[in-house]
C-alpha cells in the first residue's frame, strides 16, 4: 500500500511539474536512469552533454517502470517507449535526441551557459501568461484526434486570450515599435 501511495505521489509531482506555466529546461550533466529520465520527460526541453547515457532498467530488476511510463511514452512515442522500457537498453545522448527524449546535445557542461543564454533571450520576448497558456494548450491537444470539438476548444482558447490585458499590451507595443513590458528586464540563466 505504501509503494502504491509513493508511486502515485511521484507521478502527481511529475504532472504538477510539467504543468507549471513557466518554460522548464533540464540540463543533464551526466547519465540518467529511471526516475531521472522521468524528470527529463516532465521538462519542456532537455539538454544533455554528449557523454551522458540513459537507461530504464526496472525490467532487469523484475518490475515495470510504471511511474515514468506515461511521461516517457508521451515524450518519445509508443515505439521508442516500448524499446526503452522493455529492453532496458542503455542509449547514448545522440540516440536520446533522435528519439525525442532530449531537445539537444552539447559537447560538455561548459556549453550549457551559452545555450541557456540563447533560450533565455527567446523566452524574454514571450508574454508569460501566453506562454503558460500555450503550454497548457499543447498538453490538452496532444494525442487528441482532430475533431470539431478540438477545433472549437482551440478556437475558444484563441478568442479568450486575444482579449486579455497581456495581448492588448503586446499589440500596443508592436504598433509603437517598442519592447513589451515583460521583455525588461531580460531573463538571465541561473546556470
Amino acid at each position: 500500500k505504501d509503494d502504491r501511495k509513493a508511486a502515485i505521489g511521484f507521478m502527481k509531482f511529475l504532472f504538477w511539474f510539467q504543468s507549471l506555466p513557466q518554460f522548464t529546461v533540464a540540463l543533464c550533466q551526466g547519465s540518467a536512469m529511471g526516475s531521472g529520465i522521468a524528470l527529463l520527460c516532465a521538462c519542456d526541453m532537455a539538454l544533455s552533454v554528449s557523454a551522458a547515457r540513459f537507461t530504464v532498467s526496472e525490467v532487469k530488476l523484475g518490475f515495470c517502470p510504471a511511474t515514468l511510463a506515461p511521461f516517457l511514452t508521451r515524450k518519445v512515442g509508443t515505439g521508442n517507449a516500448k524499446r526503452l522500457l522493455c529492453t532496458a537498453e542503455n542509449i547514448s545522448a545522440e540516440q536520446g535526441k533522435q528519439m525525442g527524449l532530449l531537445s539537444d546535445v552539447v559537447d560538455d557542461e561548459a556549453d550549457f551557459s551559452a545555450y541557456m543564454a540563447s533560450i533565455c533571450e527567446k523566452i524574454t520576448s514571450c508574454a508569460p501568461i501566453a506562454m503558460g497558456r500555450a503550454k497548457r494548450l499543447v498538453q490538452n491537444v496532444s494525442l487528441q484526434p482532430l475533431s470539431l470539438k478540438l477545433l472549437e476548444y482551440t478556437g475558444g482558447e484563441l478568442a479568450d486570450i486575444r482579449i486579455g490585458e497581456e495581448a492588448i499590451t503586446g499589440m500596443v507595443a508592436v504598433q509603437a515599435r517598442e519592447k513589451p513590458p515583460w521583455a525588461d528586464p531580460p531573463i538571465k540563466p541561473l546556470y
